[in-house]
């Protein structure tokens, strides 16, 4: 009855596509209900599994039970209804940031809005350096553009105060773009180009960043807003799958080891498994350990990596080998001949390279376009400097080394997340490349001849075994995301992600 009042349409005319299907509702995790409802497509099952709750929740995943497999795959709103289908929907709750008003918001109707003309007027009078810089090179280098953010949202602040309205810093954000067009970011044609100083959306961006680097050091009557969090996080009581057919193939893949005549099998058993893995790594979130014991063929063949990436992302898996070198190496050292300094000094020591040390000191150049973000709140173990950042991504020991010791390197406490590891010197052939996950003692040898061809096996490791990115390394591989094409969560967006990419698109 509930859901009749809820879709009178239904009430009116039922007809005979109305479908009995039963469906278990799960929220943040734990298994709330199961019952039958009677719908006439997919989306309107989505809307009645979401009127089960009081409070905002957002789809996670949406499951169909597949009888040939006898296991749930995912599924989307398109697909057909059967009577009697069974479906599993994941949802979450919805988490809202409430802000608490303790004090009056500062207001001034005396003063004029920034606008671009005023802004190129403060600039002319505090750092005349900025217009000279971007006359002579058509954009700004990061040190100048950190500067020209710093003066005009201190301007913004004695006009407005500490706590300025939104359209008061997206007018802010558009005058940047607009006294300085080539300063716009659009990736992907999406946005207008002034996000990275400011996103209304989100509210992330340089101009947020600044002002909240200048609220730390408020004293607490000086404050305007406390947080309060919304909502609950129950914790995952997924219970594990357990199919006879599943265990049959994974049977197949422990017992058979690598060879001509059993990669056939072994590659069918992983294709038949691919949808319990992906719905075992994503819900129980086990460890590097625990996926290789399950799925230990990702160790002897690592191909088999390329193979899931391939599934996960159709068409996305060769894009890094297709675009870095040719593309992206020559653009990001094209950047750092503007930079001064380290990365400036960088491009010095090229010489006479190889293309894997080419590759290498285009990754030194990259970490330092995009250093560690330091974070007050953050263990100290994760902070490093911008020169030893790189470490976190590859690390060098001297040839004659065996692969099954190199765990035993202790390389300090803060390497937590798998990296790269090189046998030997970049410039011997007879060096080799190994992935290694320390905290689980794990291994990978890698059989590729270059260090782009061992980046893309590690980028595609860390997507598989779904695992964290380095917190040191964070801004680097979202860089590398956008090199996939891979789909970006606009609240994990970086301002200076955002600005490299608008300045390799700039050079194209």
């Amino acid at each position: 009855m509930e859901l009749l009042e809820n879709y009178p349409s239904l009430l009116q005319d039922p007809g005979p596509t109305v479908k009995k299907v039963l469906v278990s509702v799960h929220l943040d995790g734990t298994e709330k209900c199961k019952k039958v409802f009677s719908v006439c497509s997919a989306s309107q099952l989505l809307q009645a599994c979401h009127s089960e709750f009081s409070h905002p929740v957002e789809l996670q995943r949406f499951l169909h039970y597949n009888s040939d497999f006898k296991d749930y795959i995912d599924c989307d709103s398109s697909v057909d209804l059967k009577d009697y289908d069974r479906f599993q929907v994941w949802v979450s709750t919805v988490i809202h940031l409430e802000l608490v008003e303790c004090v009056a918001p500062h207001t001034d109707s005396e003063n004029k809005d920034l606008t671009a003309d005023r802004l190129k007027s403060l600039i002319e009078k505090k750092a005349q350096d900025i217009l000279k810089e971007y006359e002579e090179t058509g954009t700004l280098s990061t040190s100048t553009r950190r500067k020209l953010v710093n003066i005009s949202v201190s301007d913004l602040v004695e006009k407005h105060g500490f706590y300025p309205s939104g359209p008061e810093k997206l007018l802010l954000a558009k005058s940047l773009t607009t006294l300085f067009p080539s300063l716009k970011v659009m990736v992907c044609g999406d946005g207008e180009g002034f996000e990275h100083f400011y996103d209304p959306l989100s509210h992330t961006g340089f101009i947020e960043m600044r002002l909240r680097n200048i609220r730390r050091s408020l004293e607490e009557g000086q404050r305007r807003y406390h947080k309060r969090k919304l909502g609950c996080n129950a914790a995952s009581t997924v219970q594990p799958l357990d199919d006879k057919e599943i265990s049959e193939w994974l049977s197949i893949i422990k017992r058979m080891k690598p060879s001509s005549e059993n990669m056939g099998p072994i590659k069918t058993a992983m294709e038949k498994t691919f949808s319990h893995r992906r719905n075992w790594i994503s819900t129980q979130s086990p460890t590097v350990a625990d996926i290789v014991q399950q799925y230990p063929r990702f160790i002897d063949v690592p191909s088999l990596l390329d193979a899931e990436f391939v599934k996960m992302f159709d068409g996305k898996a060769e894009l890094l080998i297709r675009r870095w070198e040719s593309s992206f190496i020559p653009k990001l050292r094209k950047i750092a001949a503007l930079e001064k300094g380290v990365v400036f000094s960088l491009l010095d020591q090229a010489g006479d390279q190889n293309d894997d040390e080419v590759c290498y000191s285009t990754l030194q150049i990259l970490t330092h376009l995009l250093p560690p973000t330091a974070s007050g709140r953050g263990s100290a173990s994760t902070r490093c400097s911008v020169k030893s950042a790189i470490s976190f991504l590859i690390n060098f020991v001297p040839h004659g080394t065996s692969i099954s010791s190199i765990c035993t390197y202790d390389e300090g406490s803060s390497r937590t997340q798998p990296e790269l590891v090189c046998i030997g010197h970049l410039t011997s052939p007879a060096r080799q490349f190994v992935i290694v996950s320390r905290n689980d003692r794990v291994t990978i040898p890698l059989h590729d001849d270059s260090l782009t061809c061992a980046l893309d096996k590690l980028f595609k490791f860390y997507w598989v075994c779904n695992v964290a990115y380095p917190a040191q390394l964070a801004s680097v591989f979202m860089f590398f995301e956008h090199i996939y094409d891979l789909p970006v969560t606009k609240t994990v967006r970086r301002p200076k992600v955002l600005e490299l990419l608008g300045k390799v698109q700039a050079l194209a």
